[in-house]
Parts: structure tokens; sequence; C-alpha cells
């Protein structure tokens, strides 16, 4: 199911791209990376089928032009056990593992009681879809970033299965030095 849902939403945000939708489809590619993650933990023979993937998720993200994103400290006073309901702390552990496949659920732990300490300003944050915007002139968040690299892209691209690559060219300032004078 999970190898499903990682087809289907890589697929949804191929569509977002292409209505332009570039934060949504920002949001909906890094839930296909963490399902991916999970098949990756539990399966290997099964990410076989992501591996693809998994690297056109990277190749998108790497064009995109969000540098900055916020990263939370938070202080975890209370968490649950999404399989058994059990309260975790380093003292009692009820022996699931967070991001394992137990029944068919994936288990993760559910913050029930937390207090935020900080907000960092990052460039490799660990939640992606913690991207900074700027505020508007009326205090609502504003999309501010330039998406010209990937509006060209989705111009030319067809399906979200015609896989594609692209090479980072540098222009040289200095067209001279590329040829040497022969006597």
């Amino acid at each position: 199911m999970t190898a499903i849902e990682v087809h289907q939403l890589y697929s949804q945000a191929f569509e977002q791209l292409k209505k332009g939708d570039y934060y949504i489809a920002w949001c909906t590619l890094e839930r296909a990376e963490l399902a991916i993650a999970a098949i990756m933990r539990n399966d290997a023979d099964l990410y076989e089928t992501v591996k693809d993937i998994s690297f056109q998720i990277k190749r998108i993200q790497s064009i995109y032009p969000y540098k900055a994103f916020a990263s939370t400290e938070i202080l975890i006073k209370e968490q649950k056990c999404s399989i058994c309901d059990s309260v975790r702390s380093i003292r009692n552990d009820c022996g699931h593992r967070v991001g394992y496949v137990y029944n068919g659920s994936l288990c993760a732990n559910i913050v029930t009681n937390c207090e935020l300490k900080s907000i960092s300003i990052v460039t490799n944050p660990v939640h992606k879809y913690a991207v900074a915007f700027l505020n508007g002139s009326e205090g609502n968040s504003s999309d501010h970033y330039d998406y010209s690299i990937l509006s060209a892209l989705m111009k030319v691209w067809e399906n979200p299965y015609k896989f594609w690559d692209y090479q980072i060219t540098t222009k040289n300032s200095h067209p001279h030095l590329n040829f040497m004078l022969r006597l």
C-alpha cells in the first residue's frame, strides 16, 4: 500500500506543478519522500520499485528556489506509541520501533504534550515543508520565490514517468582564457 501511495503522491505532485501550485507540490513531494524512507526501512526489495521516483524527487527538489527553512526546538513532555497507545519515556519503552510496520500500521510517536523552545533558520531542514516565506503587506504569508526554472521544466515535461535529468554549467567570464595563441 505504501508503494502505491508513493506513486499516487508523485503523480499528484506532478499535477500540482503543472498547475503552478509549487509550494503545495513541494509538500506533496516531501510526503512521498517520507513514504519512500518508510519503505527503505521495512522492505529493501520493495524499495527497488520506487527507487527511480526517489531519484526524480531529489532532482525536482534541487531546482526549487527554497534555501531558508524554519527548524523548531521542541521539548517533548509526553508522547505515545501509535501502535499500542502506551506512553513512551526513557524508562518505559513498549518495544515498538518508530518507522517500522506492525501488522500493516507504521509506528510513530504521537506527541501529546510539548513546549516550543526556539525556532531557527536553517538550510538543511528535517521538515522540508517549513519553508520561510516573507510576510505580505497585510501580515499574511507572501510567496516571493522565483519559480521560473520549474515553470520552464513544466512546459516540456509531459508526464511524471518520463524521467529527466539536468546538468549545471557555468558561464566563463573570461572567454579569451579558453583560447591559446599558437605561433
